[in-house]
């Protein structure tokens, strides 16, 4: 009997030993477990925060080549529409030049500056061409500007009138609402020249759903007011992009 208890008193501390350590390593392992899981989480945040930047740029990409893409139809617009008004050709206003200025003197900065006119934006094009009596004897210009308070302000000569742009539960610009009133107060105006030309502004504090919906929507507006002129008025638009307020 004596030998077997201290065989069992020898044992007792190494078993003791052997729990401790396999609660150790049983703790390791638990703890190492809990740290690649933490990984692991923080891996697909990464990856989903990853996606998300990758969508967001493919979207600024598409808006991008989509902007680019009006930018070339407006200045097509814009070309069509000069040759309208003064229903010349390329072959005739180059004669024109060449009859106006004696042989070599167009100055290289005025081609220079000229050259810069027809790389740029067309809103320098067009502000630099409204400087001209001639057009507004063939057309007229109206000015659509969208001030601070998303109040498009629209002029015509000497009639000016605000129209409120609603906004819908999503915060979305109401443009059919919108384009409602613009026809109903087209058709209080004194009847236009054939052709006009919507000069579309606004203000840097204009909410960016305003701008953005009646911008995209301004061709669709002004074939509206083009058909309801039933064949008397011809509407074109032109972007100026950001202005100041235009409202005394």
């Amino acid at each position: 009997m004596i030998i077997r208890r201290r065989l069992l008193l020898q044992i007792t501390p190494i078993l003791d030993m052997l729990l401790l350590v396999m609660f150790l390593q049983f703790m390791d392992m638990k703890q190492r477990t809990l740290g690649m899981a933490s990984e692991a989480t923080a891996t697909a945040v990464a990856l989903e925060e990853a996606d998300a930047r990758l969508a967001a740029t493919q979207a600024a990409l598409i808006q991008t080549q989509q902007d680019a893409e009006r930018t070339r139809e407006q200045q097509a617009t814009i070309a069509g529409m000069v040759a309208e008004v003064f229903h010349m050709t390329p072959a005739e206003t180059k004669s024109l030049l060449r009859d106006l200025q004696p042989a070599g003197a167009i100055s290289p900065a005025t081609l220079d500056r000229l050259g810069q006119l027809a790389a740029g934006s067309p809103a320098p094009v067009v502000e630099h061409l409204i400087t001209y009596g001639e057009i507004r004897k063939r057309c007229d210009l109206w000015e659509l500007h969208i001030d601070g308070n998303n109040v498009a302000h629209l002029t015509s000569g000497d009639h000016a009138t605000a129209l409120r742009v609603n906004l819908s539960d999503a915060q979305d610009a109401e443009i059919e609402e919108f384009a409602n009133a613009l026809e109903t107060t087209y058709r209080g105006l004194p009847q236009p020249k054939y052709l006009v030309i919507v000069l579309f502004s606004f203000d840097r504090a204009a909410r960016l759903t305003v701008t953005e919906g009646i911008g995209k929507a301004l061709p669709r507006i002004v074939d509206r007011l083009t058909k309801a002129s039933v064949g008397l008025t011809r509407f074109e638009y032109a972007e100026l992009g950001m202005r100041g307020s235009l409202v005394p």
